[in-house]
């Protein structure tokens, strides 16, 4: 119990540390007696010994009482450990709330040791007259274990409200929690008569008690066995049925146990092969045709019902229906618009062109119609009269490549175009050399580039001055690109043609000598 002090204990070890014995102490002398009044041995002491009475709880309400002699030092607070000190008290470890399950005490005169372990509440709160609580509180802290100092001191150290607790009746005994074979009955009591109450010990001993109902057997319940394996199948082909079967035996209900739940036969459907494969009907005859002229259909069908497949049987291969085209023969060709007014003129002198079209819409070629005969576009000559020294004009022709500039990745390359040849009257204001034209005069001037490749994929770019204005393009589906159109051109203005020399053609201009250029001032 450590040095923390006991309230009792302290007082008789006080006590007995103070008085000095002028005879042989006499005491009572009994083991594990359950009443310490039927004990009347006595036994004399040696000189260093002490009235002693150990107390042990047995049961809830049973304690064994032992009455003797014992050595002064068990009945000394400062002692060792394992002393006796006064008044022992060992707990019932098992619970959270401390109980006083064991006593050892002493005392120090003649035939004290039947008083010991026995300290009952007295009715008024009283301090025990042969104890001064004073001093050996003063002495050894009593009354901080309000267990032992509620006994000899209590109203010195103010614990006359302090309440033990006590247990209120048991409880009925419940009902079996089985209905039938072994089960266990349970009854409860509770701390409340009285409740403890500020500091005071709970109630000893446990709160619920069982015990075994024993009833009678139980019912066996109805188990059901593995089902049987499936049946053959009730038909050959095509659908049927199949059956399977399981017994109430594992186990068989007995003692009034229930009979197995659920069905004890089974059924599922069953598939063969197809009884019958469909076959087709005869076609029927074909409808009427969905167009009188430029080509309509027609369709036939037939029915999978010679004979209809049965329920697993394959049905028919091959298509229902029969579409087919019919009236193919047009219904009208086309004809000719009258010719639309003539186009202006390409030049006006030394020559130029005019066009007037015409449409197919007069009537327009039905579906299966044939088109119209002859072309749409009609070409004439114009303005063939010579060109007098003002007008300007030029035709030049046989192209070849000078200079290039750039590189072929990172920059452009870009080349001179010259041509050899005036296949008009030359004309001062085109360099055959650079490919280009200043005009001499500001006006509206119609050109034309009317180029024919060698090789394909290769680019040529129309430039006015420094600004790009047009691109003829090369590509495997055209070879002979022409490109004319109007330009404005102020005085000192110049028009030229450049190619993009990259990849293969570096070296080489690939036009055919056939490719020209063509300039006139028309306003």
């Amino acid at each position: 119990m450590g040095f923390m002090p006991y309230v009792a204990d302290v007082c008789l070890v006080a006590l007995a540390a103070i008085i000095k014995w002028t005879s042989a102490l006499q005491c009572y002398d009994c083991q594990n007696v359950t009443d310490v009044n039927a004990c009347n041995k006595t036994v004399t002491c040696a000189s260093n010994e002490a009235c002693f009475m150990g107390s042990t709880l047995l049961t809830n309400i049973e304690r064994t009482y032992t009455l003797t002699c014992k050595d002064n030092i068990h009945c000394n607070p400062l002692g060792p450990s394992s002393a006796l000190v006064g008044r022992s008290v060992a707990n019932d470890e098992s619970s959270s709330i401390k109980r006083v399950v064991a006593c050892h005490e002493c005392c120090a005169t003649p035939l004290c040791n039947k008083a010991l372990c026995n300290h009952p509440r007295p009715a008024t709160c009283t301090d025990d007259q042969s104890v001064d609580c004073a001093k050996i509180h003063s002495l050894f802290n009593v009354c901080a274990d309000i267990q032992k100092a509620k006994l000899v001191c209590p109203k010195f150290c103010n614990l006359c409200n302090v309440v033990d607790g006590n247990w209120n009746w048991w409880s009925s005994w419940s009902r079996c929690d089985v209905t039938c074979a072994n089960g266990t009955l349970t009854r409860h009591r509770n701390c409340t008569d009285p409740a403890p109450q500020n500091g005071g010990l709970d109630c000893f001993g446990i709160g619920t008690e069982s015990q075994m109902c024993i009833l009678d057997r139980c019912p066996v319940h109805g188990g059901w066995s593995l089902w049987s394996p499936w049946g053959s199948c009730s038909v050959t082909c095509d659908v049927g049925m199949q059956r399977r079967d399981r017994s109430c035996s594992n186990p068989y209900p007995s003692k009034d146990g229930d009979h197995c739940y659920g069905d004890s036969r089974d059924d599922q459907i069953c598939y063969e092969h197809g009884c019958t494969n469909g076959g087709w009907s005869a076609w029927a005859n074909w409808s009427s045709c969905t167009a009188t002229c430029g080509g309509g259909l027609r369709t036939r069908d037939r029915m999978c019902n010679n004979p209809f497949p049965s329920y697993l049987g394959r049905y028919c291969d091959g298509s229902s229906q029969n579409i087919d085209l019919c009236n193919n023969v047009p219904c009208s060709d086309g004809g000719w618009s009258a010719w639309e007014n003539w186009s202006s003129c390409t030049a006006t002198c030394a020559g130029g062109l005019r066009t007037r079209d015409r449409m197919c819409n007069n009537p327009v070629p039905s579906y299966l119609g044939r088109y119209c005969d002859g072309p749409s576009q009609n070409t004439d000559l114009c303005n063939n009269v010579p060109c007098t020294g003002t007008d300007i004009q030029f035709v030049v022709g046989t192209p070849v490549m000078t200079s290039c500039s750039g590189n072929s990745w990172t920059i452009p390359r870009t080349c001179e175009v010259a041509f050899d040849t005036f296949i008009s009257r030359a004309n001062p204001q085109f360099n055959l050399q650079r490919a280009t034209f200043t005009a001499s005069k500001t006006g509206t001037y119609w050109f034309e580039w009317n180029l024919v490749a060698e090789t394909t994929h290769q680019d040529f770019y129309i430039y006015k001055n420094d600004n790009q204005i047009a691109m003829m393009k090369f590509d495997s589906n055209h070879t002979h690109v022409t490109y004319a159109n109007q330009v404005q051109l102020m005085m000192n203005d110049y028009v030229r043609l450049k190619r993009c020399a990259g990849g293969m053609f570096v070296g080489n201009l690939n036009l055919h000598y056939s490719s020209t250029f063509t300039g006139i001032l028309i306003s």
